[in-house]
């Protein structure tokens, strides 16, 4: 499959400059699907992915942890997620990218575990069915 270009959200460009001058750090954790992402007059047309969003639009399933991360180059990063038997059954058109913040040199900072919505793709309608295992492979666009 395709690599797919997923949007980093506003949230999350928010988050990492906020890193940046913190030093919170956050990983990778998880991913949700859903049946926002596609055009309700076309189903073969994914609408663009709106970078504003907080959660996923539509979600029908999630959160999941995502199988493999790997970095391609700086702040370069593919996101491989698998759809098991019997899981999102029915339309899957948006997946997300969920980040959690995991580390912070502040003392007792209480946005440690705290989620976000670190990047959204937007595909045309596809159904999945029962019996298949997908997987997806994101790459993060800034």
């Amino acid at each position: 499959m395709a690599t797919i270009k997923t949007v980093v959200t506003d949230v999350a460009k928010k988050r990492i400059s906020e890193m940046l001058l913190t030093g919170r750090g956050f990983q990778v954790k998880t991913f949700e699907v859903g049946e926002g992402g596609h055009d309700p007059l076309d189903i073969n047309i994914a609408l663009t992915p709106d970078p504003t969003v907080l959660e996923l639009p539509k979600k029908t399933f999630g959160p999941k942890a995502v199988s493999d991360i790997k970095v391609k180059g700086f702040f370069d990063l593919e996101v491989s997620v698998f759809l098991d038997v019997n899981e999102a059954v029915g339309v899957v058109s948006n997946i997300s990218v969920i980040a959690e913040i995991t580390s912070s040199p502040i003392p007792g900072d209480p946005e440690m575990g705290t989620t976000f919505l670190l990047g959204v793709a937007n595909l045309p309608h596809r159904a999945k069915l029962d019996s298949e295992r997908i997987r997806y492979d994101l790459t993060l666009v800034y």
